[in-house]
């Protein structure tokens, strides 16, 4: 399973377009009722994703396999790439570099909540 940092890119470029926020910002809180997305229309151009920074089983169940096709299918549009390159990386190593962006996100998310918000 290969690590790139082109992989790393990708996956973090496409995660922070979903939930239209810009790095460096801050990053959004979760919604309530374990959903992850700002509205129930998936053709929505409003539809926003708000991950769970606590866990990432639940997120992996609610929005990973979205996020990988999104990857997949149109992640030349959130960073500087040919589409041919992002369709021959494998599955799997596409789902860890989502893990992986998340698992850096939740980091500086919990470290701009204060360490009361942080659960392990």
């Amino acid at each position: 399973m290969h690590h790139s940092p082109f992989t790393q890119g990708v996956a973090r470029a496409v995660i922070y377009g979903m939930m239209n926020v810009r790095r460096g910002e801050m990053l959004p809180d979760p919604l309530a009722d374990g959903k992850f997305w700002t509205s129930d229309h998936t053709t929505s151009a409003e539809r926003y994703l708000r991950p769970s920074w606590d866990l990432w089983g639940p997120n992996e169940t609610g929005w990973l396999n979205e996020i990988v096709q999104k990857i997949r299918l149109t992640g030349d549009h959130y960073y500087n790439c040919k589409l041919e390159e992002l369709q021959s990386v494998p599955l799997v190593d596409l789902e860890t570099a989502v893990h992986t962006a998340w698992s850096s996100m939740r980091t500086k998310y919990h470290a701009a909540h204060g360490p009361a918000a942080k659960k392990q």
